[in-house]
């Protein structure tokens, strides 16, 4: 079917309104939606015409299936439809700039401030694989961050369906050079430890300014996250730690949720000694919408904070600086 175009009116309800963003395998419009009187997010899957009803159907469940991430840390998914036979996502228009434009404005991270986005993406991937969903395509540019540092992690399952519509034009099971897995690349089974990996290689990315397996040609970049180690960090400070266990070639020996979450904690600690001021035993775990969740602790990376109490409230993420306070990234 030929893309579609601004007045359209999808699904007899949602007129599409501009393009936002297109890749190989799919297209993302800005539309609205008359019945609810908002602006919505149509991600448009390229599917060839050569594919079978039962493979459409089943693009269309596991759609239906990613609609079950229900966390505030996640872009939700209003609807799931068909249009000329193919399959429209319909999502929440989310006004933020991405990691990837935000990095891109102001420069590498400051730590703290890594720890303090991780710490939600981590919560936020706890959820989805709570409920049996591996992400398959955490990136800076499906990162989404605030002006106050609140994150948005979208695009959850699109890359398995991306996969079953046979146009990843990149020879890999969808994902992205450079931040998907090992095991992803190498077309093996993924788990949640896929997703830690990419999650590692997005943090990386925040505080260095580059991804940890850049390369100029996206083979080079497979082949670099299957067989080479990342690139030395440089800016990261006591991330590196971190970031090294996140990015091992190994499935099993990358940290939980819990041990991420903990020792991303430390760093964000380290980066706002205030913050343990006035901590007592008890520790809210339940996460609030708009506030940063913390969860139970797993095994400290530092033995200094292994004793320490965390905060009896969530923490609201300290407000990303307009400029870097460090110098940006060497990429000779």
């Amino acid at each position: 079917m030929p893309d579609l175009t601004e007045g359209r009116v999808i699904a007899g309800r949602y007129e599409i309104m501009s393009l936002i963003g297109r890749g190989g395998a799919a297209s993302v419009w800005r539309a609205y939606d008359p019945a609810l009187q908002r602006e919505v997010a149509v991600k448009e899957l390229m599917m060839p015409p050569h594919l079978g009803l039962e493979e459409r159907r089943r693009v269309m469940r596991e759609a239906r299936t990613a609609a079950r991430v229900q966390h505030p840390g996640a872009v939700p998914i209003y609807d799931v439809v068909t249009d000329a036979e193919q399959v429209l996502i319909v999502m929440e228009f989310i006004r933020a700039p991405t990691l990837t434009e935000r990095v891109a404005a102001v420069g590498n991270l400051p730590p703290e401030f890594v720890a303090a986005l991780g710490i939600q993406l981590v919560d936020t991937l706890e959820a989805a694989h709570a409920n049996g969903i591996v992400h398959r395509d955490l990136k800076p540019s499906n990162v989404m961050v605030t002006g106050d540092g609140r994150t948005c992690l979208a695009d959850f399952g699109v890359a398995m369906l991306v996969d079953r519509t046979g146009r990843a034009r990149s020879g890999v099971a969808g994902g992205t050079p450079g931040y998907m897995s090992p095991e992803q690349a190498e077309q093996r089974s993924v788990t949640s430890a896929s997703d830690v990996f990419s999650l590692g290689a997005t943090l990386f990315f925040a505080a260095e300014a580059r991804g940890p397996f850049d390369r100029a040609d996206w083979r080079d970049a497979v082949r670099a996250v299957i067989e080479e180690p990342p690139t030395v960090p440089r800016l990261a400070g006591p991330l590196a730690p971190l970031f090294h266990r996140m990015l091992s070639k190994d499935p099993k020996r990358r940290p939980s949720h819990d041990d991420v979450r903990r020792s991303l904690f430390v760093v964000l600690a380290q980066g706002m000694p205030g913050l343990l001021e006035g901590a007592g035993p008890s520790w809210e775990r339940t996460p609030q919408p708009g506030r940063l969740p913390l969860s139970s602790p797993g095994r400290a990376q530092e033995d200094a904070a292994a004793d320490a109490d965390p905060p009896a409230a969530p923490i609201t993420p300290p407000r990303l600086p307009l400029r870097s306070s460090r110098p940006p990234a060497d990429r000779g």
